[in-house]
């Protein structure tokens, strides 16, 4: 499918997405970020302009927001003890009212570095952010694939 198909096609919206960490579906997913940075510096020569951009090193961080249910589910499997992947998927449905998976990001070997636990007054629901970074990041099968370190 070109990506001009999808120009006057509905955009995703929260309500689509599926997040399942370390193959466990998280129903009270509040929020999700990740991505992909690459070093790049300028490269020098001759005058004072620059004559390229060299690429370097990359780093793949993130973070998501849980309710408490899940928060316990992932703490009592030892998700901050170890290695984990992120699969975060993006459906829409088609007007018939199938299923059409358009996008799935697996996010690879993630580990967890902070875990900030929240709540405010008048809130319904106690938040918990799980703060991390990982090994690499597919972007769908159509998209950027970073590179990712075997274990």
């Amino acid at each position: 499918m070109a990506i001009s198909e999808f120009r006057n096609s509905d955009q995703f919206a929260f309500k689509d997405i599926e997040l399942k960490v370390d193959g466990v579906k998280q129903v009270t997913v509040q929020s999700i970020t990740y991505g992909t940075s690459i070093d790049k510096a300028y490269t020098y020569g001759e005058g004072d302009q620059p004559r390229s951009i060299q690429k370097a090193n990359q780093s793949h961080q993130g973070e998501f927001t849980l309710l408490q249910t899940d928060f316990e589910t992932l703490t009592a499997k030892g998700i901050l003890n170890g290695y984990f992947d992120i699969n975060v998927t993006y459906t829409i449905k088609t007007s018939d009212g199938a299923e059409q998976r358009l996008v799935k990001d697996i996010i690879h070997q993630a580990q967890v570095m902070d875990i900030n636990k929240g709540m405010n007054q008048g809130d319904y629901n106690s938040t918990h952010t799980f703060t991390f970074i990982a090994l690499g990041v597919t972007y769908d099968k159509r998209g950027y694939v970073s590179p990712v370190v075997s274990s």
